[in-house]
């Protein structure tokens, strides 16, 4: 006799209607405490969650004829399947937090007698060490129903849960009646849900994402193309491949570009460039020195300059020649420089027709022995010149 829960052989069953329900099944680790990489998803034959569910029917039910469809489904997939945590991908559309992964599997695998295995599961190490030190002991698949037999259609997706009693049904809620929609058991081929699963996984988008959600993604994704690439965009229709083919080629001429010899026609060697920039380094401090000695030259001959000051004006040239311009431009000659050497002071007292009534002529002998002296190195405060001056020879 055939299982109250298993479908009548013959034609195939095309059920009525569908759900979705969530079940919590324990992780178990291996001797070395690391979180398993295959997990029994589904058990074999009929079977019921531990808060009674599914109502109204005996109980789930799946056997390997059912399986065999999941198995192919899930080889024929270019995307994983995600294990995220608290089955967070169900419901960012609600609560808008993220739903990070806890880990991703691809293959499905039917075992007679013992159930639905994913079998190579690939947790991410923060999921690892949290189910390592048990803060996750349960994993809780999310699979589609067939709410006239129980008989198991498909497998969604699984989160990691910390409560073997949690069915996800309560919290679920809207986000279960949409995933619903997309999981409808249904042994007909249909090409639109191909597309849309595909689109999901070109988007990089959640499972519950609708048609209406991947088309604005899309519209988003041709505006982006667009400000990229116009000429990809200027046609009535946008050719995708045709704008990516264009921007391979163009990544590969700047590669092709970066790894060519450089042109020697068009490119020095650097020692030669340094050895141009030394010698011209070379000359422009010779033109330098060269123009500090003119000012100097011509700041002595307008009496401007003493000797004493050469040494302080070629430091001040060589740091900023324009100041020491400017400044000589705007210093007044010294009245003393422009008598004779003793400003008709005879060495060793003063002139012999000095007129020692007349200040003036005092202190321009002074300034003028003063400035004698310190030509000589000798430095004579001004007292000292005054009086040497005013003292009669």
């Amino acid at each position: 006799m055939s299982s109250p829960h298993r479908p009548l052989a013959g034609k195939p069953h095309r059920p009525q209607s569908a759900a979705i329900a969530a079940l919590a099944v324990t992780l178990t680790r291996d001797s070395t405490g690391a979180p398993p990489t295959e997990i029994r998803m589904i058990p074999a034959g009929a079977f019921r969650a531990v808060d009674g569910r599914p109502e109204n029917l005996p109980g789930w039910y799946l056997d390997g004829t059912l399986a065999a469809p999941m198995v192919a489904a899930a080889a024929a997939r270019r995307s994983d399947y995600v294990i995220d945590y608290e089955h967070q991908t169900l419901l960012a559309s609600q609560n808008g937090k993220p739903a990070p992964a806890a880990g991703w599997y691809h293959t499905l695998e039917w075992r007679e007698a013992d159930g639905l295995y994913a079998i190579d599961v690939r947790w991410t190490p923060a999921a690892a060490q949290m189910i390592a030190d048990e803060e996750y002991r349960y994993v809780s698949p999310v699979f589609g129903f067939d709410t006239k037999t129980g008989a198991v259609r498909s497998l969604a997706c699984a989160a990691l849960v910390s409560n073997p009693g949690l069915d996800g049904l309560t919290d679920l809620g809207a986000s279960l009646e949409r995933l619903a929609a997309g999981l409808i058991a249904n042994e007909d081929h249909n090409p639109m849900e191909e597309l849309i699963e595909r689109l999901r996984y070109l988007l990089n988008l959640p499972i519950t994402t609708t048609a209406d959600e991947i088309v604005t993604h899309l519209e988003k994704l041709i505006a982006q193309i667009v400000a990229v690439s116009p000429e990809g965009g200027a046609a009535a229709s946008l050719d995708l491949v045709g704008t990516i083919s264009r921007q391979q080629e163009q990544l590969v001429t700047l590669q092709a570009q970066l790894q060519a010899a450089p042109d020697p026609a068009e490119y020095v060697p650097l020692v030669q460039l340094k050895a141009v920039q030394d010698e011209l380094a070379s000359l422009l401090q010779a033109q330098l020195k060269g123009s500090i000695e003119r000012l100097i030259e011509q700041g002595l001959a307008q009496h401007k300059l003493l000797p004493a000051q050469i040494d302080w004006a070629r430091e001040l040239g060589s740091i900023n020649i324009a100041l020491l311009a400017r400044h000589l431009d705007t210093t007044v000659p010294i009245a003393a420089l422009d008598g004779t050497q003793t400003g008709g002071v005879a060495p060793g007292g003063a002139a012999a027709d000095l007129d020692r009534t007349d200040a003036q002529a005092l202190a321009n002998a002074a300034l003028a022995w003063q400035a004698t002296q310190a030509a000589a190195g000798i430095s004579v405060p001004i007292y000292a010149a005054v009086k040497h001056v005013a003292t009669p020879v």
